[in-house]
């Protein structure tokens, strides 16, 4: 069977949104549930707001103590500099089981999406570390790809610049761990950031799967080497499959690059493969690509 990893799912799980605002006045629940659409997934919204599992904080003056995370925030240029300027502050938290997901959490975004309407504000979430782009609805289909997970890159090695990092934030709002990739080589930060784009697809399918099978009688377990394909990259976006091909990585417990995060899997070369990995067999098993469409 191979080595295996213990994973400790938690009971529930937090996530958090902040809308960066000028507008002093903080819409209560009432409000929001009557702006929300006429839809399926507003009617769990609507059934949420001003409960313990979905609450809306008084807003804040600028800075509060999520002022230093948004010098960190990927996100449109524009859309930063908003957040950056923005006087107020209101929190957003919603708490659910990892079952709930990610159901939950789109009724929570959905929500929020109404909150920074209705105050002309901008989205930021604080658990995928980045600024939402605006959207005039939340889609009812759920897509990994679409701002839940943010994939970052940055220098690693010695500082020369020939070898980057690539970490997800977001992940833990399922109840998983981040996922990482160290010294890779900078020709393939592409291929690192898709690798990781892969890792989690496939990583959250499973976890769904299991969570669907109801309560466990014991710690969950996953292999601890993990197969991940190019098709796992296009249904992160939730394209339509291709028939792509795959490879396998090791995974091994590293620190994690995610504010608020204990830890997360690396993907490691197996076998000792070593940075030429990445040329042999990464970057031709993974495709070049930066984003894809979503299949109707």
């Amino acid at each position: 069977m191979g080595p295996r990893l213990t994973l400790h799912v938690p009971a529930s799980v937090t996530t958090r949104y902040l809308v960066a605002t000028d507008d002093r006045a903080t819409p209560d629940a009432g409000y929001l549930r009557d702006a929300l659409p006429r839809t399926a997934l507003a009617r769990v919204a609507r059934d949420l707001l001003g409960t313990p599992l979905l609450t809306v904080a008084p807003g804040l003056d600028a800075p509060t103590r999520w002022s230093e995370r948004l010098g960190t925030l990927g996100g449109a240029a524009d859309a930063l500099e908003r957040v950056a300027a923005a006087t107020r502050h209101v929190v957003v938290t919603a708490t659910a089981a990892p079952a709930a997901q990610p159901r939950h959490a789109q009724a929570a975004r959905l929500a929020v999406r109404a909150l920074a309407a209705a105050t002309g504000g901008a989205v930021v979430d604080l658990d995928a570390n980045q600024v939402l782009p605006p959207r005039p609805a939340e889609p009812e289909r759920f897509v990994l790809g679409q701002e839940w997970t943010g994939v970052f890159l940055s220098l690693d090695g010695q500082g020369d610049g020939s070898l980057v990092r690539a970490e997800t934030c977001g992940m833990h709002r399922f109840g998983l761990p981040e996922l990482a990739a160290a010294r890779v080589p900078y020709a393939h930060m592409l291929t690192s950031a898709n690798l990781m784009r892969a890792l989690a697809h496939r990583m959250l399918a499973e976890h769904l799967v299991w969570l669907a099978a109801g309560p466990p009688s014991g710690p969950r377990t996953v292999p601890a080497r993990c197969r991940a394909t190019g098709d796992d990259v296009l249904r992160f976006w939730g394209a339509r499959p291709e028939g792509r091909p795959g490879l396998s990585v090791d995974l091994v417990r590293t620190p994690a690059g995610c504010p608020g995060c204990d830890a997360a899997l690396e993907a490691v070369p197996p076998d000792n493969a070593g940075t030429a990995w990445w040329d042999d067999h990464a970057a031709t098993a993974l495709p070049k690509i930066l984003w894809a469409d979503p299949s109707p």
